[in-house]
C-alpha cells in the first residue's frame, strides 16, 4: 500500500521534473492512500502530446510501485479549487570554479 506521502514525494522527485521540462505544470489535486488526482497545466493544457504523456510516463511510473494507485488526470487552463503545485526539488547551483593561480576568478 502506498501512502500519501509516497505519492506526494513520487510528484516531486520523478514527475515534476519531467513535466517542467516541457514547460509543463503539475498540480495535485488530491492524493490519498492509492489514490492520486493529477492536473496537468502550463504547455501540458491542450497539448495534443497530453495522452502520451499519461500513458508513457505517470501511468508507467506509477505501476512500477507495489501496489496499484488509482489514478486520475485532467488538464486545461482552469486550475482545479485546492490544487497544489508540485516543483521539482532545488537543484544547486553550480559555480564554475577558477583554475588554482588563476588571475581572474569567477564572480
Amino acid at each position: 500500500m502506498l501512502t500519501r506521502q509516497q505519492l506526494l514525494d513520487l510528484c516531486q522527485q520523478v514527475l515534476a521534473p519531467i513535466i517542467e521540462a516541457d514547460a509543463g505544470e503539475l498540480y495535485v489535486v488530491d492524493a490519498t492512500d492509492n489514490s492520486l488526482t493529477l492536473h496537468l497545466g502550463g504547455t501540458c493544457s491542450g497539448c495534443p502530446g497530453l495522452s502520451a504523456t499519461v500513458r508513457s510516463i505517470i501511468q508507467p511510473t506509477l505501476r512500477s510501485l507495489p501496489g496499484q494507485v488509482a489514478l486520475k488526470v485532467s488538464s486545461g487552463p482552469r486550475i482545479p479549487q485546492g490544487a497544489v503545485r508540485i516543483r521539482p526539488p532545488s537543484q544547486p547551483s553550480f559555480r564554475p570554479q577558477a583554475p588554482a593561480g588563476s588571475q581572474n576568478p569567477t564572480p
